[in-house]
């Protein structure tokens, strides 16, 4: 059974609210981003300072949490507010949660609750949020428009490479992290993971090395090292490249892991943290 640290406390102070009553900077933000009545579902909502905001700006809200004190907060603050919210006492895993996800939500919400979450379910979320980030940045990058432009503007050039640097380490976390609040996933995940995460690289691998003309005119006015080397030549190059040596790399670590998991007995068990000592 999930507990929540702060049910006691929201208990412990009926008539003060912990976290204030005004909306994060979070929930601001992103408020501006939504279209006129969303319908946002605020997961964690704790004494409900974010959701009756985003009920303030004329969404459709619906707050989850687990600890009953905190939504008795919550639905007086709403009261006082003159807004309604549509408030569940659950954990996500419930059936009436889980009710409530089968319907559409232009944003499914939460700040500073999924540190909560149990750590094995943590540990299955992390690599799908890998997946998305790594495979987003690569692709779009490799598109033709994008990829003239980091080449014929230098600052553009640099922040490619910074994105391109970030993502490849989000890429790895699922195998590599040091954090008990994102854990590794386990050996059978990491897999998975591991055989699907280089398949859109492949694909457009696959579409640079195929590709009738020249995709990114840049390198036709590129002076030339070899001469034998046309642009035509070395963009199929690179895409095989890409293509070949860049999946191994994949199937390299995923040998590894397998061989890790059989070592550590074959069990499909979250992957230990390797402890780390820091020095000041």
């Amino acid at each position: 059974m999930i507990r929540s640290p702060w049910a006691r406390e929201y208990a412990r102070t009926p008539n003060a609210y912990i976290w204030g009553t005004e909306a994060s900077s979070l929930a601001r933000q992103v408020s501006a981003r939504l279209p006129a009545g969303a319908r946002v579902l605020d997961l964690g909502c704790g004494e409900g300072r974010d959701s009756v905001f985003f009920a303030e700006c004329g969404f459709d809200v619906t707050g989850v949490d687990i600890a009953r004190a905190g939504l008795s907060k919550a639905e007086r603050l709403a009261s006082g507010r003159g807004v309604r919210v549509h408030w569940v006492c659950g954990t996500i895993d419930s059936l009436e949660a889980r009710r409530l996800m089968v319907g559409l939500f232009d944003l499914i919400y939460s700040c500073g609750a999924i540190h909560y979450v149990a750590r094995a379910r943590r540990a299955r979320l992390l690599p799908a949020g890998a997946f998305a980030t790594f495979n987003v940045v690569l692709v779009a990058w490799h598109l033709p428009p994008l990829y003239n432009l980091a080449m014929e503007r230098h600052p553009v050039h640099i922040v490619e490479h910074l994105m391109i640097m970030a993502a490849s380490v989000v890429l790895w976390w699922p195998m590599l992290s040091p954090l008990d609040e994102l854990p590794r996933a386990p050996y059978p995940v990491q897999m998975l993971y591991l055989f699907v995460v280089g398949l859109p690289m492949v694909m457009v691998a696959i579409f640079i090395s195929m590709a009738d003309g020249l995709l990114y005119p840049y390198y036709a006015a590129s002076p030339r090292v070899w001469e034998q080397l046309t642009p035509r030549v070395d963009q199929q190059l690179g895409g095989l490249i890409m293509w070949i040596p860049g999946g191994m790399i994949f199937l390299t670590a995923l040998s590894v892991v397998f061989f890790r998991w059989q070592n550590a007995g074959g069990g499909d068990s979250a992957v230990p943290l390797t402890s780390v000592s820091h020095g000041r």
